[in-house]
């Protein structure tokens, strides 16, 4: 049986409501990806070994953070439900846990990325190459933990419908990867 419709809010609110709520999320993912976009264009500059490098570097990092991510998009679940029922404990607890996790995820994450070098020759990549790849991969290291750190308070507060401070950092960091 369907809801009476003076219940049911309009689609054109419910839309709206959507939109308000997406549009910041998508402008934070399309600005995490130009991220890597900006570094092959900074560096396409260079070189086609250079660039060859950073794109092979850039594979290899998204080929480990992909997981990451992936795990950490429990949280998205875990903190909406328990702050929509106002279990704000648990809301704190799922945010720490989260942040923990995906810290200690950092550590195979940053120790792959080190060992790039090694890998890329395992799998019979060009020796210079994989150098200059798994130099690249080292740079990355650094902004791991802090990435997975604003991944994981990135989710806190989408799930209290705040979600315009990702884009305004994913912005910042852009001018600042595109200076640095």
């Amino acid at each position: 049986m369907c809801a009476p419709a003076s219940v049911a809010p309009p689609r054109r609110t419910q839309l709206r409501a959507l939109l308000i709520l997406a549009l910041p999320i998508m402008a934070s993912s399309l600005l995490s990806f130009l991220m890597s976009l900006v570094d092959l264009w900074m560096v396409g500059h260079l070189g086609t070994h250079e660039l060859a490098a950073a794109g092979l570097g850039n594979t290899f990092f998204n080929t480990l953070q992909h997981p990451v991510v992936g795990a950490a998009t429990a949280l998205d679940t875990l903190l909406s439900q328990s702050y929509g029922a106002a279990k704000l404990d648990a809301y704190g607890n799922w945010a720490q846990t989260g942040l923990v996790l995906l810290l200690l995820l950092s550590v195979p994450f940053v120790t792959l990325l080190a060992l790039a070098e090694p890998i890329l020759r395992a799998i019979r990549t060009e020796a210079q190459l994989a150098a200059s790849a798994g130099l690249f991969c080292r740079n990355l290291i650094p902004g791991v933990p802090p990435f997975l750190a604003f991944l994981c308070l990135t989710k806190y507060l989408q799930a209290q419908n705040i979600t315009w401070p990702a884009v305004a950092v994913a912005l910042v960091a852009n001018f600042v990867n595109a200076a640095a």
